[in-house]
């Protein structure tokens, strides 16, 4: 019923029927579904939303079934993996553009998924990461950010230094509005290894923009734009919120310059994945000296490093460094 007290399209008893038709998806009850929507088709088969329905019902009534010849656990969850991954082809070729029944689908497959995956994280002796991962990265695509926080922060207890996992986690955290938090994770993830961050898994909107604007300014392959973005993130002030770094980061850091600035300078594969590593090193170590251990000794050798691998860089760095004099600094372990 709209505003005036008119009966809306959705008030109508066929509307009603196509709802609580969907709602039997959500307990698992495929062909109960299947025959509310082929009513519904008898009695109106334009109504909107009803082939595309009792197609995707069809698609998955007998696989559904075959889900239970697996093994409970990872096998199960595997077998639905794949299925969905069929059911998204399946979708494209059929044409099929109702986003409600592929909602309320996406929500019950991904949740017997997870189910399932818990049930093989318990089974194991030792924390398996992988499945942890995937269990954080099922809940952010139905959007139980916070579900797929503590099964991701969880993981980052015995894997600190994966960027897909901080990727993820970052991006978790940026979809309930901690944008600090989301800035610290993103630029630590696109230090370590940026080659493994899936950028059409991010759906975070500085992240998307500083792709684009590396894509407009250079042209570079996604690969190499994924090098740069630690840097662009600095030099645009998007990631001007810092987290401290200890005395073993700061060991490996500087073991990680020497050996890029060998490769660099000796031009030993002519390399040009390796020109950001080592800006992003530099920038990582001019936060430690400014904010952290006020040396300007050392602040002076790492901006003179800075200048003669990157004479543009340095120039846009120092201008930040002017305009920025007291910088955020927070310890997010």
């Amino acid at each position: 019923m709209d505003n005036s007290g008119q009966l809306t399209f959705e008030d109508s008893p066929l509307s009603t029927h196509f709802n609580e038709g969907l709602l039997y998806i959500q307990n698992g009850d495929l062909q109960k579904t299947l025959e509310v929507m082929e009513e519904i088709y008898k009695e109106n088969p334009n109504f909107t939303g009803v082939v595309e329905t009792i197609k995707s019902m069809k698609f998955w009534q007998n696989r559904w079934v075959k889900n239970f010849q697996f093994a409970e656990g990872y096998q199960r969850a595997e077998y639905l993996l794949k299925e969905w991954d069929n059911y998204d082809k399946f979708i494209q070729n059929s044409n099929i553009h109702y986003e409600k029944v592929i909602i309320y689908l996406k929500n019950f497959i991904f949740k017997s998924i997870i189910k399932n995956l818990v049930h093989s994280y318990q089974q194991s002796d030792v924390p398996n990461i992988d499945v942890l991962l995937q269990i954080g990265e099922i809940f952010l695509s139905i959007e139980e950010n916070q579900k797929a926080i503590e099964s991701l922060e969880y993981a980052r207890l015995f894997n600190k230094k994966d960027s897909y996992l901080l990727s993820l986690l970052a991006d978790a955290y940026y979809r309930i509005d901690s944008i600090d938090k989301a800035k610290v994770l993103f630029r630590e993830a696109f230090l370590y290894d940026p080659q493994k961050i899936i950028l059409s898994k991010i759906h975070c909107d500085f992240i998307r923009q500083l792709y684009d604007k590396i894509m407009e300014e250079t042209g570079y392959s996604e690969g190499l734009i994924l090098e740069w973005i630690g840097v662009y993130g600095v030099l645009l002030n998007v990631f001007h919120v810092k987290r401290e770094i200890n005395t073993d980061e700061l060991s490996k850091l500087n073991m990680e310059i020497q050996e890029f600035e060998n490769e660099f300078y000796g031009k030993k594969f002519n390399n040009e994945f390796i020109l950001p590593k080592i800006i992003n090193r530099y920038f990582w170590l001019l936060d430690y000296y400014t904010l952290q251990n006020n040396n300007k000794d050392y602040i002076d050798i790492y901006l003179n490093k800075l200048k003669e691998v990157n004479k543009h860089v340095y120039q846009q760095y120092v201008s930040l460094m002017e305009r920025n004099s007291n910088e955020k600094v927070d310890n997010y372990e």
